[in-house]
């Protein structure tokens, strides 16, 4: 399953989806090799935003913009508006949000 916008999921496994190609109204289940397409698009998709992801990494020293850089990569890939990293202060027992994204609206 992946995220789409608005947060629906998509069962990439499941008949239900007609491929791109099918006719409007079509109910033809994908074929294995259009499921198995997706998966691999999906999985090449992650693989290149985690390599950049370590690149942007290892040029900065600096904490926050390297936060928000993975934060923008993370909501990016899992196609959700909002996302908010939090860090655990287990001494004091406080939740703090160091990143928030999309709460513009």
């Amino acid at each position: 399953m992946r995220r789409t916008q608005k947060n629906r999921r998509v069962d990439l496994s499941s008949s239900a989806h007609a491929p791109a190609d099918a006719p409007a109204g079509s109910a033809a289940p994908p074929s294995e090799l259009h499921v198995l397409n997706r998966r691999v698009q999906l999985l090449e998709r992650t693989v290149d935003a985690m390599k950049e992801t370590g690149f942007a990494i290892s040029r900065t020293l600096e904490l926050q913009g390297m936060l928000v850089h993975i934060m923008d990569t993370v909501r990016e890939l899992m196609d959700c508006d909002r996302a908010t990293l939090y860090i655990v202060d287990s001494e004091r027992r406080e939740l703090w949000s160091v990143v928030a994204q999309g709460l513009e609206s």
